[in-house]
């Protein structure tokens, strides 16, 4: 901005350049235009008038000792340029010079009651950022009319998006990047100038464009950690469970850091044979665990499937799974059960665990008094089944609450059940009931029980 003072009469005239060009962004000092005294210091950047709407400028008095450019409200626009700067102050005056200081003018445009301000959010769900303007005075003709830096957006080849329905339209960053740094006005045909603008800053837009791709990119919470599980025909089948994913999620597995492509049975005997190593050399020596069907041995290990090559042998025999000789596992061991064993099972028994490139064994001498402790623990532990299995109990027929009548008899029965024929005791507060004159205690076909009170 010039300042050419008449010293007789100090009206300036104003005038708005940037690189030698009349523009609307400027920064703005003023000087002597005779040379006399040195120029005022520079402004900080702020938006000035359109070049194309001078006519809207007229002198306005300051302290009536000055003219100064404002901005003249009454005429009217298609689209609002910013308002006259504010806080306009005199600093310092002279016959010869004036200094001046301000702030950068802001954009009001023309607002109605029940017109909004530009609003400016990230979508919680897709990560677009969005300014938003709501006008409740428009007609069937009216249009939202849309522009960056007081130009209006033509260009929609990166993603930028108009959505109007009704009195609200929307300016949708599809793809938001840095090159969308500016000042976003918008207004509203066929009103009496209805208009609004906002400006995203560098740093607002860095903050807006974290939050988008965070909301683009989540980080799902899952509910349980990558599992797996061999299928018939040597599949492999691997499965996780996450808190919430959407139809849109993207998601990829990997082989010993390579991706997988898709049916490959390749990628499939890679991974037995990985898991079969990390098997061999983590096997621990064999351990005897009775049971009540037999005597099985143990070798705990990292990882089990039964898709390894894993084979059992009682001294140079190999040994098959059958109803005999029961092999299996969990994902953490392998075992091998000698079911009803007898003195032909006494012996060495060993374990081979076999992958590409070498193998590993382990070896237990099942004889001797290593086989009488674990034969003798078979026996105790198949009796004790057998007598939890076929142990006498009530099954059924007491109520929980009877009534005695005087001068009545009270008859209870319920139905039992043991092999053999268990014995029934029948208790009263705790003690046992004496079968004598008033109390009679029966049992009848070995499975109903009685006692009569009389």
């Amino acid at each position: 901005m010039t300042l050419n003072p008449n010293l007789a009469n100090l009206q300036p005239e104003a005038q708005w350049y940037r690189d030698d060009t009349r523009l609307f962004d400027s920064k703005v000092r003023a000087v002597n235009s005779s040379g006399i005294s040195k120029p005022s210091r520079m402004s900080d950047p702020i938006a000035a008038m359109d070049p194309t709407e001078l006519e809207r400028l007229h002198a306005k008095k300051l302290g009536g000792k000055l003219d100064v450019v404002s901005y003249n409200d009454e005429v009217e626009a298609e689209g609002k340029p910013p308002g006259p700067p504010s806080g306009i102050h005199v600093c310092e005056i002279d016959r010869t010079y004036v200094v001046l200081s301000w702030e950068g003018p802001k954009y009001y445009g023309k607002t109605v009651e029940g017109s909004q301000e530009i609003s400016c959010v990230v979508d919680e769900k897709s990560g677009d950022i969005i300014l938003s303007f709501e006008s409740c005075q428009l007609d069937e003709s009216s249009q939202f009319i849309w522009k960056k830096d007081y130009k209006e957006i033509t260009n929609f080849s990166k993603g930028l998006t108009i959505k109007t329905e009704g009195s609200h339209s929307k300016l949708i960053f599809k793809n938001p990047d840095k090159e969308d740094i500016g000042t976003y006005s918008v207004s509203v045909t066929n009103t009496s100038g209805v208009s609004s603008s906002y400006t995203v800053s560098a740093e607002e837009l860095d903050k807006m464009l974290a939050l988008s791709y965070d909301i683009r990119h989540p980080i799902i919470p899952l509910k349980s950690e990558l599992a797996y599980k061999i299928l018939e025909r040597g599949r492999m089948r691997f499965w996780l469970q996450a808190e919430e994913i959407s139809s849109n999620v993207t998601y990829k597995f990997f082989a010993n850091n390579k991706e997988l492509s898709g049916a490959d049975g390749k990628i499939f005997e890679d991974a037995i044979n990985k898991l079969s190593q990390l098997a061999g050399a983590s096997a621990e020596e064999l351990v005897i665990k009775c049971t009540a069907t037999g005597i099985q041995l143990q070798c705990r290990m990292k990882y089990y499937t039964s898709e390894m090559n894993i084979t059992w042998f009682h001294g140079e025999s190999r040994l098959a799974h059958s109803e005999k000789i029961v092999i299996g596992g969990t994902p953490a061991m392998a075992t091998m059960e000698v079911v009803e064993p007898t003195d032909k099972d006494k012996g060495l028994y060993s374990i081979v665990i076999t992958n590409s490139e070498n193998s590993h064994k382990r070896t237990l001498d099942l004889s001797g008094d290593a086989y009488e402790k674990a034969y003798a623990e078979f026996q105790k532990l198949k009796a004790e089944a057998y007598a939890e299995k076929n142990r006498g109990k009530v099954v059924g027929g007491l109520p929980d609450v009877v009534t005695i009548m005087e001068k009545k008899t009270l008859s209870l029965t319920c139905t039992v059940c043991g092999d053999p024929k268990p014995q029934v005791s029948w208790l009263k507060n705790g003690a046992d009931v004496e079968p004598d004159d008033q109390y009679v205690v029966s049992i009848d076909q070995g499975k109903f029980a009685s006692l009569t009170i009389k």
